[in-house]
């Protein structure tokens, strides 16, 4: 707000003076002035309007009765101040509703966010604990097979071990019976000879077909009872 000087309104002829008596019209604005002599009074009564400055309208705003009086005043003189002031009422009032449903909408999100994450937590824990049970089946059944398999190659071993015995045994029967025949030709041989020099002649005696397989038999006979021998 613009205020007159006092330079605007002086009248008196010393013009050096800043004492001197001036004019100041009642019904404008001017800010009051101090004067040494009682009898010119230049203070705000003597104006219709209380007179105020730039700095006066500044200080009167930052004063909170003030400010409401202001805002008052200023909705008296603008009537579209007070419908502009409601407008933004009402545009705060649906602000603040729809930040209301925002905030409750987000409550609601986040409750459903550590629902799912729940879930998905509780998911994870049960695929892993199927996983873990298949593994673990998997594991026994792998055992039971490896079980199985050392059990059908110590079988195996087992009659590879018997199977050599056995071979081992038929070569050692075999060697005896080859020495015992040999022995039985020299000892027969050596009969012949002293029997020879003694004149005495062995007749020669044919033995019958079936005699000979008899006796193929009774030694099919022996070796098989020496087999159950040596199994048992």
């Amino acid at each position: 707000m613009y205020a007159p000087t006092l330079h605007d309104h002086e009248t008196a002829s010393d013009k050096s003076s800043i004492y001197s008596r001036i004019q100041l019209h009642k019904h404008m604005a001017q800010s009051s002035m101090i004067s040494e002599d009682p009898a010119i009074e230049r203070s705000a009564s003597q104006f219709a309007h209380r007179p105020t400055t730039l700095f006066d309208d500044e200080y009167l705003q930052s004063l909170p009765l003030s400010k409401n009086k202001h805002h008052e005043d200023k909705a008296e003189q603008d009537p579209d101040w007070a419908d502009m002031v409601r407008h933004l009422q009402q545009e705060n009032q649906t602000l603040l509703n729809s930040l209301g449903k925002c905030h409750d909408s987000l409550l609601r999100c986040r409750k459903d966010k550590a629902v799912l994450e729940e879930m998905l937590e509780n998911q994870k824990k049960l695929t892993l604990d199927q996983e873990l049970g298949e593994h673990l089946d998997m594991q026994t059944e792998t055992s039971w097979h490896r079980s199985e398999i050392e059990r059908f190659v110590e079988q195996v071993e087992h009659q590879q071990t018997l199977a050599n015995r056995q071979r081992a045994d038929l070569l050692f029967q075999k060697q005896y019976l080859l020495l015992a025949n040999q022995a039985l030709k020299a000892s027969e041989q050596e009969a012949v000879t002293v029997l020879e020099e003694l004149g005495v002649t062995k007749a020669k005696e044919n033995l019958p077909a079936i005699r000979k397989w008899r006796a193929c038999f009774w030694v099919l006979i022996a070796i098989q009872r020496f087999y159950l021998v040596l199994d048992n």
